[in-house]
Order: structure tokens, then C-alpha cells, then sequence
């Protein structure tokens, strides 16, 4: 199945990489982008058909249903 996919992986102990697809993909090229692409030892795949991307101010990527989890970055104080 093909779907707007997002998940986060681990590149080294400094190293946290989020990633969303533009377009629809499959799990496996996704997650051959996080190992070949990313260079991610480990990636965890979020979800599925319900993917979107905001920068707080308008949608990147999805934003078709209502918002369930959130991962925010925000600076160390």
C-alpha cells in the first residue's frame, strides 16, 4: 500500500531525523530511505494516512484530519 508516510529515526546519540513523504510511498522505499538515504540505524514509522506536516503557520504536507499526537522541538533553556 502506498500512503503519505512520516516516522523519526536515530543517526547517532546527537542525531534525531523526522522525515515526511511528499507523496504517496511504500513502507519499504520509506524505510530504505531512512537506512540508505538518512543513514538511520533505527527509524520508527509514526503512521499512516493520517501524516501531515506543519510549520505552525500553514500545512507542508497532509493536514486532511484532525491532529492526534505531536512532536515538537523547541530549544533547551
Amino acid at each position: 500500500s502506498r500512503y503519505i508516510r512520516n516516522g523519526v529515526g536515530v543517526r547517532d546519540e546527537n542525531t534525531v531525523v523526522l522525515a515526511i513523504s511528499r507523496s504517496e510511498v511504500s513502507l519499504g522505499s520509506f524505510a530504505r530511505l531512512f537506512r540508505d538515504g538518512l543513514d538511520c540505524a533505527n527509524a520508527l514509522f509514526l503512521d499512516g494516512v493520517v501524516s501531515a506536516l506543519s510549520n505552525g503557520e500553514r500545512m507542508i504536507v497532509g493536514g486532511n484530519y484532525p491532529a492526534g499526537p505531536i512532536i515538537a522541538v523547541s530549544a533547551k533553556r
